[in-house]
């Protein structure tokens, strides 16, 4: 299993250096003027994107006080309510797949923009034979 955790537990690490290294990464304009796209707080939405991946490997590695941990983190990070699509992954990454489930169909009810990568989303794989799951695929009308 820590095989496949490898590439994930890299991606977080690279985003720790690399946001220590640039504390202003991820703006296109960074010159830091009044109104500028890097007065935005990349510096939250990196570490929320961190706490995501985290929340799903320290699971996956037994820690289960760490991954919930993570799991409220992202909450405040994310001004007290992480998305239903991100906790529907989170869930489904832990095994949590009536949690899972009712988190998708909050997302769908709320029409969240990220459930544009439903189909193709590897971290919802253990959901996919699911008859809900099934059904929010056909509510979203997806091209074949």
């Amino acid at each position: 299993m820590r095989d496949r955790l490898r590439p994930l537990a890299k991606t977080v690490k690279h985003r720790r250096l690399r946001l220590r290294r640039h504390p202003n990464h991820g703006g296109h304009n960074r010159r830091n003027q009044p109104g500028s796209i890097s007065e935005i707080p990349h510096k939250a939405f990196d570490e929320a994107r961190t706490q995501y991946y985290l929340a799903m490997v320290y699971h996956k590695l037994g820690r289960a006080a760490d991954a919930e941990r993570s799991l409220q983190r992202l909450n405040v990070l994310r001004g007290g309510e992480a998305g239903d699509y991100e906790l529907a992954a989170i869930h489904a990454q832990w095994g949590n797949t009536a949690k899972a489930l009712g988190s998708l169909e909050s997302a769908l009810r709320s029409r969240e923009q990220d459930l544009m990568y439903l189909k193709v989303d590897p971290l919802l794989d253990p959901l996919r034979s699911q008859p809900r799951f099934q059904a929010i695929e056909r509510e979203l009308q997806f091209p074949d």
